[in-house]
């Protein structure tokens, strides 16, 4: 939340725990809801994140009706990702390349650019920013 409000943007938490977002950013044109994960697990060039929620002992992927983004911290590389829903739903596990070097060519995670603003903005997909 700190960082998104660094970024100009207005952020408020929900009230107990009661949604599956952590957070509502506030562009101006529109309302996100956040869920924020984070990553230390390195492997094979790659940090993996679960875009995931646990209900009764099971692993399920979000809906729409439950989040529109999630944003994914990489702490070795102090790197936050902004990823909509629809860019990987219903996948059960993201691999985020810090660096853009995704070596199957296929998904480049990591776009230049603010915390996502433009992306929350409706302007792009990924966005990838240094703290």
């Amino acid at each position: 939340m700190v960082k998104a409000a660094k970024e100009g943007l207005a952020t408020a938490k929900p009230y107990g725990d009661s949604r599956r977002y952590d957070f509502i950013v506030d562009t101006g044109r529109r309302l996100w809801r956040v869920q924020v994960k984070s990553s230390s697990r390195l492997c094979k060039g790659a940090y993996h994140v679960s875009p995931n929620r646990h209900s009764s002992g099971r692993m399920m992927a979000y809906r729409a009706s439950e989040i529109d983004l999630v944003i994914a911290y990489v702490v070795p590389e102090d790197s936050w990702f902004v990823i909509p829903l629809k860019a990987f739903a219903p996948r059960k596990s993201l691999r985020l390349y810090p660096k853009g070097d995704d070596p199957r060519g296929t998904i480049v995670w990591a776009l230049s650019g603010g915390l996502g603003v433009d992306a929350m903005r409706g302007v792009g997909g990924i966005s990838k920013s240094k703290s």
